[in-house]
Order: structure tokens, then C-alpha cells, then sequence
């Protein structure tokens, strides 16, 4: 049994009421919401549960990183920005940073305008992102984040 430690600490203050309106107008979320806030949940694929780690804005998606890991332990947070990191049960951590404009995954900046959805794999201890450009629409982020667990592009990544 995997030990997930979970880590949704929200946080809403001034500097992320800012970010959140800007975030909004960048994705397209309804700007009357003040909250910003990240989680990290497992989801059903293969053999085995994988991770997911999300950022959401205004209770919609903002982003999602789907993973291949097999996760010891993940943490994810929101406020002025969102962070957090999956510790697989062996090889090597994915450490993410997000904005109002993009996502930073191990230090390579990925923008938010080229897609909203990412595929991360440590297979080998190679680190690789996929940054999809699909429809992220403005439902409850945890709606969204089931539907897009069942696209075609999610599932292959997940089933391998």
C-alpha cells in the first residue's frame, strides 16, 4: 500500500486574490471567485494507482500533471503560487512551481497559453513532460480532472 501524504494547504490572501484574477483572465475562469488552492490525488490506471497533482482557481482546473509515478509521498499547495513535489518510492522527485502564466517542472518553465495539461514520467530516471492543448473546461475541478483522466491521451500514458 502506498503511504500518500497529502497536502492541500489553501491560502488566500491579497497577493493570491491578484493572481487568481490574473490567472483567470490567462485561462479563462470566472474572475468573482478570491480562492486559489492545489491538491494532489491518486488515480486508477494500469496495474497500479498513479499520481495527479493540481492547482485550481476560483474552484475551477487550472492545471493538472498527470504522473506514471508510484508515489511514497506527494505535497501540493496553493496560494500567491502553487508548489509541491511527488517523492516516488524509487528514483527520482518531480518538484513543480506554477503561476499566473505557466508551470515549471524541474526548472524548465512550461506557459499556460500552449496547454493546461501535462503528462510527467521518471521512468529510468529520465525526466519527461508532455504538455497537452486540450479543452479544459470551466466545470468543478475535481469534475474536470476525472474527465480528463479518461481521454485518450491520459489513458495511453497511464496504461504504460
Amino acid at each position: 500500500m502506498w503511504k500518500v501524504v497529502r497536502a492541500a494547504a489553501m491560502a488566500v490572501a491579497l497577493s493570491s486574490i491578484a493572481g487568481c484574477g490574473k490567472l483567470a483572465e490567462t485561462v479563462g475562469v470566472h474572475q468573482s471567485f478570491a480562492s486559489i488552492g492545489g491538491g494532489c490525488r491518486s488515480i486508477d490506471a494500469g496495474k497500479s494507482p498513479k499520481e495527479a497533482v493540481y492547482g485550481s482557481c476560483a474552484g475551477q482546473l487550472a492545471f493538472v500533471v498527470f504522473t506514471d509515478i508510484q508515489a511514497d509521498g506527494t505535497t501540493a499547495s496553493g496560494g500567491s503560487t502553487w508548489t509541491g513535489e511527488i517523492v516516488p518510492v524509487k528514483g527520482m522527485s518531480v518538484k513543480y512551481v506554477g503561476t499566473t502564466v505557466g508551470l515549471a517542472i524541474n526548472g524548465t518553465d512550461y506557459k499556460f497559453a500552449s496547454g493546461r495539461v501535462f503528462l510527467v514520467s521518471t521512468k529510468a530516471d529520465k525526466l519527461s513532460v508532455t504538455q497537452l492543448d486540450v479543452p479544459v473546461g470551466n466545470g468543478d475541478y475535481s469534475s474536470e480532472i476525472d474527465r480528463l483522466a479518461k481521454t485518450r491521451e491520459v489513458q495511453e500514458f497511464l496504461g504504460k
